[in-house]
């Protein structure tokens, strides 16, 4: 069963369409996780999912070759030099499962673009949103129109001090709010209290909102995960 039983046990559906981010802090095993899921529901397909990445780590072939090897995956990988480029990309592969590595770093590469050309933050800001959220507004699209999935990767950004996250997180996604409307499900990742585990929360979701708070503990293990705590419900602040 492996990750197929993790997103059951927290109460996601994967049945297309759907569209599902996927954020936490670095290295805890995002873009494993992500890869691992896209390639189980790709194998359905019979046709391999393809990785649609901005983030820089992914020109460095053993990063791909540790990425293949843990999550026992096939994949294709497209760089998006330039996020002008990011609709064509993503309607060239509108049959297969995709996932967008990460969120973040597209936002940051959008920004850079901009500073370049001299602009003011204050002027960026607000454009480089309303980017972001058309073009996760048409990823939206293919993913209905052809009946398939999407995972997006994206970073935490701590909100500590000043709100709890939908109540209950610390953490949370570093990407425009806006983007949560085009989404079904907000997953949450973090190391869990051994470090050798991660922890996998629904911090929201759409078709099933009485699943929210859910968590569930794992580890990746032989290319695939195994469930070593399951239920565990998130206090939530009110």
């Amino acid at each position: 069963m492996g990750v197929f039983e993790l997103f059951d046990k927290l109460g996601v559906s994967l049945n297309p369409p759907k569209l599902i981010v996927i954020y936490g802090e670095a290295m805890v095993g995002k873009s494993t996780l992500a890869v691992m899921l896209a390639d189980r529901i790709s194998q359905k397909l019979q046709k391999k999912p393809i990785i649609i990445y901005v983030e820089p780590v992914w020109d460095d072939p053993e990063y791909q070759s540790f990425i293949a090897n843990v999550t026992k995956a096939k994949f294709e990988v497209v760089k998006l030099v330039d996020w002008r480029q990011f609709n064509s990309i993503v309607a060239g592969f509108r049959d297969r499962v995709i996932v967008l590595d990460s969120l973040s770093a597209l936002v940051t590469d959008i920004v850079s673009r901009f500073t370049s050309m001299g602009w003011d933050v204050r002027a960026i800001v607000p454009r480089v949103n309303q980017i972001t959220v058309t073009l996760i507004h048409f990823m939206r699209l293919v993913v209905n129109n052809s009946k398939t999935v999407g995972i997006i990767v994206a970073h935490a950004s701590s909100s500590a001090g000043v709100y709890k996250h939908r109540g209950a997180y610390e953490d949370r996604p570093a990407i425009p709010r806006r983007i949560l409307h085009e989404v079904d499900y907000e997953l949450y990742m973090e190391i869990g209290e051994d470090p050798k585990t991660r922890v996998i929360s629904v911090v929201a979701n759409r078709i099933n909102p009485f699943a929210e708070g859910m968590s569930v503990t794992f580890t990746f293990k032989d290319g695939d995960i195994e469930i070593t705590q399951t239920g565990q419900l998130k206090i939530r602040v009110v």
